[in-house]
């Protein structure tokens, strides 16, 4: 039997049909071209069989579509072709059966494709119901085939092709609510034979407030742990810190994740040890391999002999790198090294073969590892062209996906040819800007090829998906841009402009020097609100791009410190992706996961679960990409605007529609994302180490002629917003209310961001506040330094509020009221520019241990990560417990990072954090908010499968929209409320382990020192001469570990077998062996 499209034809095994339409079909052939080329084009053409045309049915995107499989075998001695084609209709709206398992494969492919619940009893209803209404079709002879005995498998097992039967789906997910419903009403299905009340709920929050007990009830019994949890740890050991038992715990569940997967994610509270606990990981993970390869061995042996070898790279925030290397010393014989500049990358990558033995940490600054040179446009010429596209001149698809290589190179996805045609594109002769290489029109990259524009000037003003590389050819379309020696010229300026007209904020663009005029008109800029700023930057070369290049699958193992930084295509998320793309294994380590926003997970799981993402249908740019996740996981709020014609009232006018991502979760991602690859670990859970934790609102009176003026100032602004539609002082007004009771003096007045020089209003100064009078506030605030000083206890205070260009800067006025009015206050200030970040933290420490301050103010960004307020050094402890938020922000991972700094495993003392606000203002509402945000958060990241925490996740609120919503409504929060809120958030856990169990130190192992791979029992090598000979040059090292390997592979030639040891005896070798 033959199949034939025009005057092509091959062979037919057999084709499965519904109504002439094919949806599976089975073709043969000795020449693999011709069927590679009958496979590719019988996807969207007509194939004829015995003088019967066959066609393809639409998909739902209105597309033909399909998948083809091609395999060679033997047949005798003849190598024949054959092909497997299959709709993408099959299975989204055609299910190919046997009436055996018609009523199970029913139920399968209902509960894939809508989103009830529904019960395998109900599926002869549904059968019965839908054929009746039409909705279902049932094809019982729908195979061709001169075989229709021979067996095939679908997917079950092998059957016979005559038994296969073609169920048709019509039905609309509206239709189907519509039958469950009167199948309940009418009981012709039921849920349970037990008598049940029925739900009561209008909306999704409601839901989850009302029957969340049940959900959760039904998660613990639906899901199982890898690991047991008993606390204990048997594949690794530390140096000094003991691991606590829920820290062994999670180690244990990180190992067991990764002998599944990949990748794991470890979200744990700020003070839990994630660092060790990662490190712990890698080494154990290694350790079980190399036991497992070697059941003779014990951990004993593989530490003493050194027997396990790994590479580590890890990438963290500037300030951390000295961090991560020092907590490193924890594992036995694990050498750390801090890659701080490109020389030490090159170095390690040329004498890589120094790494392949022993266990080695490479610690990377995520912001050395993004840098690179700084990127402008190419393109510099525009014109008025034919703009075209091409399609695949063999089976004629549209191929509209990135193009990596020239179209003479690249090959079409459908068919595998290279006949490219060109077609004229609608737009037809357009003016834009035309490629450097392919002298083609640039056309905006975008998800429908067909409603595409021309590419302008004023379109690379920014780096943007849609402007990366030319459509045509792919050449890439932004270049390094450096200072040159000599008088180059560049025609691309980077300008710094005024974003609105009240000077408050500026941005950067890159501007066409001949489209300066223009870009300025069409952004309404004045002259004097835009300037030429650094068009150059220094020649530099990206670190993750040559670890990229050069360096694929030198590492086993990467961690991501804080990795919720990376969440955008971002510089740093690139450098993100490399790492994991060029590691075996990878854990990512945050605090805190979300930001309460569906968005700020795509970006992470795309990274590092690419092939998940793409099976689900998620594209990383275009509608299905983060467009699509935050329907799926997110709250979106769509805004339509309607506007009539000016001149033509009948007319429909324009029609604007603007979708924006809420703060809101469905907590379907934690079914489809966050159980099976999230490990979980809240402080509570290490209650037997951690000390009382107490936070306090403390609500403080405001002053009366203040809190008139504020609410004058609130007043004007909101009613400026109204009459002028301008958003932006709404914004300004919450402002106002957060910032205006702590600093009610040397105010300037507000200006229109709309309207130039033009004075919407003057807030009140009152200089006597500055000069002569304390605010309430600050009396408040004297009171609880100078309390808490009194007990001996070192005070850090937070403050919103530092940039010295604002009117609203305070750090210099609170350092000035507790040096004058606290008894003992010794009191440092810490900027932003003060010190830079990756000696933040030593320089901290420094000022500390030889000042002795006992007063710190700073921003809480500038130590949210990293900083710890209690630590030893020379034998004496140094200490802050006592925070106190004299402001607080809207970012909820700043907030609770800092007021978690002092709350850590080696603390003694009672930890204490203030949260300050003026009544009659919006600071308590923003606590308030703040509180609320944690709960939802907590539900996903903190292990808490609460009720509270899932309707918490459901909700979405902006904290600044829901703000400026209740100052418009006049809605105040309540501080009994507020203060019960932070009481449940800060409850510690019982006690979940026996304080009996202690968990492996190296000590306990074995007696022999592990240090950076160096055995020492004796002490027979000296340190002494272990650093003369770290100082050797790299290159040195080498040479002289070439000649000891030489040396040593002829002595054991000479002897034809292993050279032992004798006990307590070490080789020279083993001295270098996996150090450097």
């Amino acid at each position: 039997m033959k199949a034939k499209i025009g005057f092509q034809e091959v062979f037919l095994d057999f084709l499965i049909h519904a109504e002439e339409k094919k949806l599976v079909w089975s073709i043969y052939d000795r020449s693999a071209i011709n069927v590679r080329s009958f496979a590719a084009s019988s996807i969207h053409s007509t194939i004829s069989v015995e003088n019967q045309d066959y066609i393809c049915p639409y998909g739902s995107k209105g597309a033909l579509e399909g998948t083809r499989y091609i395999e060679r075998f033997n047949s005798g001695r003849d190598v024949v072709v054959s092909a497997l084609c299959v709709s993408k209709t099959v299975n989204e709206f055609y299910l190919i059966t046997t009436k055996e398992r018609m009523e199970s494969d029913t139920y399968s492919f209902l509960m894939r494709k809508y989103p009830f619940p529904l019960k395998k009893e109900w599926m002869r209803y549904f059968l019965n119901v839908g054929v009746v209404n039409n909705v279902i079709q049932i094809h019982s002879d729908c195979v061709i085939a001169e075989n229709k005995e021979q067996t095939v498998d679908i997917g079950f097992g092998n059957v016979k092709l005559s038994s296969l039967i073609c169920i048709k789906f019509s039905m609309t997910q509206e239709y189907l609510e519509r039958i469950i419903s009167e199948g309940l009403k009418g009981k012709k299905i039921q849920i349970t034979d037990a008598e049940v009340e029925p739900l009561n709920f209008k909306t999704l929050d409601e839901y989850y407030s009302r029957y969340g007990a049940n959900i959760v009830k039904n998660l613990r019994t639906l899901i199982h742990p890898l690991t047991d949890i008993n606390g204990e740890l048997k594949t690794t050991a530390t140096r000094s810190k003991r691991l606590y038992p829920a820290q062994a715990n999670g180690v244990n569940a990180l190992v067991a994740r990764l002998k599944k997967s990949k990748y794991a994610i470890v979200n744990m509270d700020m003070g839990t040890g994630k660092t060790l606990q990662a490190l712990a990981t890698c080494d154990a993970y290694y350790n079980e391999k190399t036991l497992s390869a070697n059941p003779k061995l014990s951990l004993k042996d593989i530490m003493e002999q050194d027997l396990v070898n790994y590479k580590v790279a890890v990438l963290c925030p500037p300030h951390l790198v000295d961090k991560w290397v020092s907590e490193g010393k924890e594992i036995a014989n694990l050498e750390c090294i801090g890659v701080k500049s490109f020389s030490q990358l090159l170095q390690i990558n040329e004498n890589n073969d120094l790494y392949k033995k022993g266990k080695h940490l490479f610690v990377f600054s995520k912001d050395f590892a993004k840098l690179g040179d700084t990127l402008a446009p190419i393109p510099n010429k525009t014109i008025k062209k034919q703009a075209y596209y091409r399609i695949c001149g063999s089976c004629k698809d549209n191929y509209d996906k990135t193009v990596v290589k020239g179209w003479d190179t690249n090959k079409c996805p459908e068919c595998g040819e290279r006949q490219w045609v060109k077609v004229d594109h609608s737009l037809g002769k357009v003016k834009g800007m035309i490629c450097p290489e392919c002298g083609e029109i640039l056309l905006k990259k975008c998800a429908n090829l067909y409603l595409t524009e021309a590419l302008l000037p004023e379109d690379f003003d920014k780096r943007k998906s849609f402007n990366l590389s030319c459509y045509h050819c792919g050449a890439t379309l932004w270049g390094s841009q450096v200072k040159n020696i000599g008088d180059a010229k560049y025609i691309w300026k980077k300008y710094t402009y005024y974003t609105s007209k009240s000077h408050k904020s500026k941005t950067s663009a890159w501007i066409l020097e001949k489209e300066l005029k223009n870009y300025k008109r069409l952004k309404n800029i004045d002259d004097d609100e835009i300037f030429e700023s650094n068009t150059c930057g220094p020649r530099k070369y990206s670190p993750a791009k040559y670890i990229a290049k050069h360096m694929k699958g030198f590492f086993d193992f990467f961690i991501a410190d804080e990795c919720h930084m990376y969440e955008t295509s971002s510089a740093q998320g690139q450098a993100f992706e490399t790492f994991v793309k060029n590691s075996k294994k990878t854990l990512a380590l945050t605090g805190t996961l979300t930001n309460g926003k569906a968005s700020g997970l795509f970006y992470m799981f795309w990274r590092l679960d690419p092939g998940k993402m793409q099976k689900l249908g998620y594209e990383f740019y275009g509608e299905q990409g983060i467009n699509k996740w935050n329907s799926m996981y997110g709250v979106m709020e769509q805004r339509t605007r309607v506007t009539e014609s000016e001149y033509n009232q009948s007319s429909r006018g324009a029609k604007q529609t603007r979708e924006n991502v809420k703060p809101g979760i469905s907590p379907q991602i934690l079914k489809d994302f966050l159980l099976e690859s999230v490990v979980q670990l809240q402080i509570s859970d290490l209650s037997e180490g951690l000390p009382k934790l107490t936070e306090k609102i403390v609500n403080v009176p405001l002053e009366e002629n203040i809190k008139n003026s504020l609410r004058m100032v609130t007043d004007k602004l909101q009613s400026y917003s109204k009459s002028e539609k301008c958003p932006a002082m709404n914004m300004l007004a919450l402002q106002y209310q957060l910032f205006y009771s702590d600093k009610p003096y040397q105010m300037h007045e507000i200006k229109s961001p709309i309207k130039r020089n033009e004075i919407v209003c003057e807030p009140k100064n009152y200089p006597q506040y500055k000069e002569m009078r304390l605010l309430n506030k600050e009396i408040e605030l004297c009171d609880i330094v100078e309390k808490e000083l009194q007990e001996n206890r070192n005070c850090y205070i937070y403050v919103e509020k530092t940039g010295r260009e604002t009117d609203f800067f305070l750090l210099e006025r609170i350092k000035s009221i507790l040096t004058k009015n606290v008894a003992g206050a010794k009191v440092l200030t810490l900027e932003a520019n003060t010190v830079a970040a990756t000696k933040r933290e030593s320089w901290f420490k420094k000022q500390v241990e030889d000042k002795d301050y006992n007063i710190i103010i700073s921003n809480p960004r500038l130590v949210e990560t990293g900083i710890d307020f209690v630590w030893e050094s020379n034998g004496v402890v140094y200490n802050f417990p006592t925070l106190i938020f004299y402001q607080s922000g809207f970012k909820l991972d700043t907030l609770w990072q800092a007021s978690r700094r002092a709350y850590r495993l080696i603390q003694k003392q009672e930890c204490r954090t203030y949260y300050m606000c003026s009544d009659g203002t919006m600071q308590l509402d923003v606590l308030q908010l703040m509180a609320e945000k944690q709960v939802s958060v907590s539900a996903i990241q903190g292990g808490e499968f609460s009720a509270r925490g899932l309707a918490s996740m459901a909700k979405g609120v902006d904290p600044k929209i829901e703000l400026a919503r209740r100052l418009k409504n006049g809605k105040k929060a309540n501080i009994d409320e507020v203060q019960n809120m932070f009481k449940a958030i800060s409850l510690s856990a019982s006690n979940k382990f026996s304080k009996s169990i202690k968990n492996l130190l190296i000590s306990d192992v074995t007696s022999k020192s592990c240090i950076y791979g160096i055995v020492n029992k004796q002490n027979t090598i000296t340190m002494d001469f272990i650093e003369k000979f770290n100082n050797f040059s790299v290159i040195e090292k080498k040479e002289e570990t070439k000649k000891l390997r030489k040396e040593d592979n002829k002595e054991r030639k000479k002897k034809n077998k292993k050279v032992d040891l004798a006990e307590g005896q070490i080789g020279f070798f083993d001295i270098f062996k996996g150090g450097f």
